[in-house]
């Protein structure tokens, strides 16, 4: 066998290991990224499971007025103002 014979024989021993490494490497990626999707698809969300459960039991209005809100803001600034005022007594 003559030294380029060896080399040859050298370089295809090391290509065909490289190649073994990167087929295995690549299936390996594959099936970490087949697990990751799993996990992703099996984990909840919490914030879409509260509002699943909101929707599902109707608890928001389909629809919003302005006017409706402003009203809601002003009862709301009125009670804090009037439940927090310290009360008055008239005593001479």
């Amino acid at each position: 066998m003559s030294d380029k014979d060896r080399r040859e024989s050298l370089l295809t021993a090391i290509q065909s290991i490289s190649q073994d490494v990167s087929k295995r490497r690549l299936e390996a990626m594959a099936a970490a990224e087949k697990v990751r999707r799993v996990a992703l698809a099996a984990r909840v969300d919490p914030f879409e499971e509260e509002l699943t459960g909101y929707v599902k039991e109707h608890r928001f209005r389909r629809s919003v007025n302005i006017e409706d809100l402003e009203r809601e803001r002003e009862r709301r600034n009125r009670e804090l103002l009037f439940g927090t005022a310290p009360a008055t007594t008239a005593s001479g």
